[in-house]
């Protein structure tokens, strides 16, 4: 049976709109003129190349805090004129600053970063070592102040092939080398920077990378073709081909079942924290079978945010404190692909520094541009005299002048060996009252 087509009937139309009360006509054109009015002003964005909409873009305000995303179809939200000039991110592309709200069509460039394509037999080398540059930029937020992080760090991944059972490898991220920026803002506006906190508030330490998932089959069957997987009430899954490379933009928030593409944050250990937003990215290359694995992923980047972070961790989420506003943004690129035999892959699991060391292209993934925001926070924390800090710390005169009393364990146990001592060394332990 051939699906009925639907026509436009200006007659039909006009007969309803005559049977329809008076007040509700006008309601209902004004509701649609806004509506018109508010799509033909939001702000587009596209890729300067292809001009296809690029989806789910991250939006930072002029201070460098993530404020909001973009829809499926490029369309950026109603962003107040005080939040201007923003920094447009998103997977594989460079940073756009947009300085007025004005330009109604924006172009984002694509990152020119490939990685040489590596061949090796992986019955000698089965065990895959991957090396990760890694940016983050996370808030706390309260109702009296705000702690901006900016963190860079080196990571990698140990990856055995499917039938090595002699190393069990890692899909978490292992750290290798760390360097972290802090900046505090107060309600007046006043604000100081530091290299560290007490707190550890992140979200970057608990992404993993994804494991196997089998392709839509209308991605395997199209070397070029975009295909949309609906969750409860939004879309779930975007994938997009293009020959061997493959993007996916996931919204595990959209549905239960999308728990797989992050596992750890998947666990019990958070189900009593809500989330608002948990937003993944992922770029594969050398998609050539059914599905996409953790051994073909170039980039990766996620959004989220959440209210408070943690089970209880540091009392964030106390009920009888201000709740706290956690958001992480996170970009992750491999930089480097090396295929080991099981005794390499141990040596470097034990030695965190040859790990990094040996990495081939760790200088390339370093030299990705920074906005103006974080540079200047970078440079006013590398600006910190931390001797002279240190230096200017009062000194405890409580500890090693010898007035501390001894403890009364201490003067009851042991007194045997306490006086064998006395006697070969030739002094005796002063006593306290």
């Amino acid at each position: 049976m051939k699906d009925k087509a639907y026509t436009y009937n200006p007659i039909l139309c006009k007969n309803i709109l005559k049977r329809l009360p008076f007040p509700v006509v006008i309601v209902f054109a004004i509701v649609i003129v806004f509506s018109l009015k508010v799509a033909a002003g939001r702000s587009k964005v596209l890729d300067a190349e292809s001009k296809v909409p690029v989806a789910r873009v991250s939006i930072f305000d002029r201070t460098g805090k993530m404020i909001a995303t973009g829809d499926d179809k490029g369309g950026l939200p109603e962003i107040s004129p005080g939040a201007y000039p923003i920094i447009l991110r998103s997977l594989g592309y460079s940073d756009k600053k947009v300085s007025s709200p004005q330009e109604s069509v924006i172009e984002m460039m694509r990152m020119a970063y490939d990685l040489p394509e590596v061949k090796v037999d992986t019955r000698r080398r089965p065990i895959l070592h991957l090396t990760g540059y890694l940016r983050e930029i996370s808030s706390m937020s309260s109702s009296f102040d705000t702690v901006m992080l900016y963190r860079e760090k080196w990571v990698d991944f140990m990856i055995p092939a499917d039938k090595e059972k002699h190393f069990k490898g890692w899909t978490d991220p292992r750290i290798l080398k760390s360097k972290s920026y802090y900046k505090f803002t107060d309600v007046l506006g006043k604000d100081s920077v530091s290299d560290r906190i007490n707190h550890h508030f992140s979200w970057s330490d608990w992404l993993s990378l994804p494991p196997r998932v089998n392709q839509p089959k209308t991605i395997v069957r199209n070397r070029q073709i975009s295909d949309t997987i609906m969750g409860l009430y939004s879309s779930a899954e975007v994938w997009k081909r293009d020959t061997t490379k493959i993007r996916v933009d996931i919204d595990v928030l959209a549905d239960t079942l999308r728990g797989k593409w992050a596992p750890r944050l998947n666990s019990r250990l958070w189900r009593d924290l809500e989330f608002k937003r948990l937003l993944l990215s992922f770029e594969y290359s050398d998609c050539d079978t059914f599905s996409v694995k953790p051994q073909n992923i170039d980039r990766m980047s996620c959004y989220i945010e959440s209210m408070g972070r943690g089970h209880d961790m540091f009392r964030f989420n106390n009920p009888y404190d201000n709740i706290l506003y956690v958001t992480t943004y996170v970009d992750l690129v491999i930089a480097d692909r090396e295929y080991l035999t099981v005794k390499d892959a141990r040596r470097k699991e034990k030695d965190q520094l040859l790990a990094l060391e040996e990495a081939s292209l760790v200088l390339e993934a370093e030299k990705m541009p920074r906005d103006s925001v974080i540079n200047d926070l970078i440079a006013r924390v590398n600006a910190i005299d931390h001797d002279k800090r240190r230096l200017g710390m009062d000194i405890d005169t409580r500890v090693g002048n010898g007035h501390l009393p001894v403890p009364s364990s201490y003067k009851k146990k042991d007194k045997f060996v306490r006086a064998l001592k006395s006697v070969i060394s030739g002094f005796s332990i002063k006593k306290h009252d």
